[in-house]
């Protein structure tokens, strides 16, 4: 990862801005290739000497000290994003990284769609899901907006309440429901865990991030000078974040998208492949289900997170009146303002 040594002049040694993702953020295509890096597994194997390698080279190159070829710039970008704290400059616990959350959620999801589960295991996996999720959007939270332990617990408990509520509720009336045959019984009782995971997450959400609807969120002109507070932004940003989750992460849970992607496709698929090649080889169920799995959370992710870019754009009229008649520096009235939706 080393690069060549040769001391750039200031203006060559600036031409990358670190500060800011390698793919332009107001395309959908350019969202989607910065968070295929930002959940990349293999970041996960990155050494202690490797990573210190990439601090010192992008301290380097920052200082002007010395040059590097681009794609070793990129890979060092990569490499911190992955590991480090953006606010607080810590190494983040190694499961709770985005990197580690398709590995982990492969073994979460595969347990939560095994065919007829018991109430037991459907309790534990939701209340283990969404034990993880608490760990990862604390390790990832935006140290500026910091909440208080009174605050994740009852964010927590609501969200492990309303998920296990809802598996044993949903679990219970499509067992007992008479006009149901065996078959259709089947297959709702895959869609349990769908239903169960999203609503949670969305509880999840707005119970850990209600602060931004009650005290509301900073909104910005086009120049980035912040004109005030706004608790309407502050719902849009929530509502977002729950369809989809979006960067300095702040977030709860599974999102939306990524829940429908990754909790409702594979039951389908595999409803039908149990029709078919598994009604042939019934020993392949679990590599086949577990396949389908790993396969759309490696693609879900990404492109649940990619659908709202993180700083979104509002008409000034949606907002509260106070920003109705904004003017620039130069007099000319603001239309347009924009907030940062967080992940």
């Amino acid at each position: 990862m080393e690069g060549t040594t040769t001391t750039p002049s200031p203006a060559k040694s600036l031409r990358l801005d670190l500060t800011k993702p390698r793919y332009d953020q107001s395309t959908f295509y350019g969202r989607w290739r910065h968070f295929l890096d930002v959940t990349d597994p293999r970041t996960l194997l990155v050494s202690e000497d490797e990573l210190s390698r990439a601090l010192t080279m992008i301290q380097d190159y920052r200082s002007g000290r010395r040059d590097f070829m681009e794609e070793d710039l990129w890979r060092a970008k990569k490499i911190k994003d992955a590991i480090v704290h953006g606010d607080t400059g810590e190494k983040i616990f190694a499961p709770f990284r985005l990197s580690a959350f398709v590995p982990m959620n492969i073994v979460i999801c595969a347990a939560m769609l095994m065919p007829n589960p018991s109430m037991a295991s459907q309790l534990f996996w939701q209340w283990f899901n969404q034990s993880y999720n608490v760990g990862v959007n604390h390790a990832n939270r935006n140290a500026s907006n910091q909440m208080s332990n009174s605050q994740i617990m009852l964010a927590y408990g609501g969200a492990v309440a309303v998920s296990c509520s809802l598996a044993a509720g949903l679990s219970q009336l499509v067992k007992k429901a008479p006009s149901l045959s065996p078959a259709l019984r089947a297959t709702l009782s895959r869609f349990v865990p769908f239903t169960a995971v999203a609503t949670a997450g969305v509880v999840n959400v707005f119970l850990m991030r209600k602060n931004e609807m009650t005290e509301g969120i900073a909104v910005q002109d086009k120049d980035g000078n912040v004109v005030g507070k706004s608790q309407r932004a502050g719902l849009f940003a929530l509502t977002q974040t729950s369809i989809s989750r979006h960067a300095r992460l702040q977030t709860p849970s599974l999102p939306c998208l990524t829940t429908a992607m990754v909790m409702a496709v594979p039951p389908i698929i595999m409803a039908g492949a149990e029709k078919t090649l598994l009604k042939r080889y019934p020993k392949l169920h679990w590599p086949v289900n577990l396949g389908v799995i790993t396969g759309m959370l490696f693609a879900a992710l990404p492109i649940a997170i990619a659908v709202f870019p993180q700083n979104c754009s509002v008409s000034a009229k949606l907002l509260e009146p106070q920003f109705h008649n904004l003017k620039d520096a130069k007099g000319n009235p603001i239309d347009t303002l924009s907030y940062n939706k967080g992940l």
